[in-house]
């Protein structure tokens, strides 16, 4: 239902012995700070075509940050996940505030988001400044220029939950979402720049249709016979199994290589959809009349919008200011095609302001 470019979850209750593709993704980066007793702990998760890094893990309470650094290093943005136990601590908020904010030479864009469980403060500063949650909040939210974007409950009748977002932050919608867990999950969507954006990269992927079952049982049960008579806790037998699942994996599991998307970056998803019908069609491979007509149908539909998502797409990036020379470069560098390309990239800029009609020309 959702495909968020990031995620941010607290209270995950996890440890150094579970490993991250035990719960995660493939394809996301995970970073993550455990706790070291029950329960707790913050996990922040970003599209791997993301360029991303850990920037910073707090030893004593449960803050994590990372950064989103686009293709010009001093362009930043700073994602910060933190989780206050109810009868925590406070000083972790000081601790938090003592570590955003402006740093460097960059160009920062932060957002804050977590479960701080501070159900009695007031996020619009009208409040008793003798609490010392409150003095904190002052320091974190005002001080640093956030705003706290949930004006309404996050769990039972309380707000217990935060996400702040820098004055620079382009905000576009913030609503919540029930059933997600005992908390209200938080949907956030702000403008996000494509320079941040890598080129997805090779890997390896497991084909588990393609598994080798004979070899797989055969391995599985010569080796879980000895694991049976093995070990010295729960916590180690359980270790030494996975271990023996996942070379079974490595062994008997298939793996490809999952290759660059080749889809030109002006596809939106109306051309992603008719491409899929107009695959599933051609398959089909029918040789008859009808299957003929569909298919040409369908042919023009995909072709019509194709030439329209290209014009949408070089008319945004052509009129978008201050990045539209950039971007349109960018666009014309990577295309080696022929002369319809550049006829259609002279007819949508005859129409912006790049190409200076006759009364402009002096």
């Amino acid at each position: 239902m959702y495909n968020p470019d990031i995620i941010i979850g607290t209270e995950s209750w996890l440890r150094e012995d579970i490993g991250n593709a035990e719960l995660f993704r493939a394809d996301y980066t995970t970073f993550r700070r455990d706790r070291q007793a029950r329960g707790g702990g913050v996990f922040i998760c970003v599209k791997i075509n993301f360029a991303c890094s850990e920037l910073w893990v707090d030893d004593d309470f449960e803050i994590l940050a990372i950064e989103v650094k686009g293709s010009d290093p001093t362009y930043t943005w700073e994602i910060i996940g933190p989780y206050r136990a109810p009868n925590e601590d406070v000083r972790n908020i000081e601790k938090l505030a003592a570590r955003t904010g402006f740093f460097g030479n960059s160009i920062k864009r932060s957002i804050i988001g977590g479960d701080l469980n501070l159900p009695q403060v007031n996020w619009k500063g009208i409040a008793d400044s003798s609490s010392a949650a409150q003095i904190f909040i002052k320091k974190l939210v005002w001080d640093n220029g956030y705003t706290q974007l949930l004006d309404k409950p996050t769990r039972g009748d309380s707000l217990l939950d935060v996400y702040l977002v820098g004055t620079d932050s382009i905000l576009i919608s913030c609503d919540t979402v029930q059933r997600i867990s005992d908390h209200c999950g938080v949907l956030l969507e702000v403008d996000w720049v494509e320079e941040g954006l890598e080129t997805h990269v090779k890997r390896l992927i497991p084909m588990y249709h393609k598994t080798n079952m004979l070899g797989l049982q055969n391995f599985l049960r010569d080796k879980l016979q000895t694991w049976a008579n093995n070990g010295s806790c729960v916590e180690d037998i359980w270790i030494k199994f996975k271990d023996i699942v996942f070379e079974g994996i490595e062994r008997f599991v298939p793996h490809k290589i999952l290759k660059q998307n080749p889809d030109p970056e002006y596809y939106n998803k109306e051309v992603k959809r008719l491409k899929r019908r107009f695959r599933k069609a051609y398959n089909m491979r029918k040789p008859d009349a009808d299957w003929k007509a569909k298919l040409k149908r369908l042919s023009n539909k995909l072709l019509s919008a194709k030439r329209d998502a290209l014009d949408n797409f070089l008319s945004f990036i052509l009129q978008n200011e201050g990045k539209s020379l950039s971007e349109f470069y960018r666009f014309v560098n990577r295309r080696k095609e022929t002369g319809k390309m550049y006829h259609r990239l002279k007819t949508v800029m005859e129409g912006s302001s790049l190409i200076p009609s006759k009364n402009q020309i002096i």
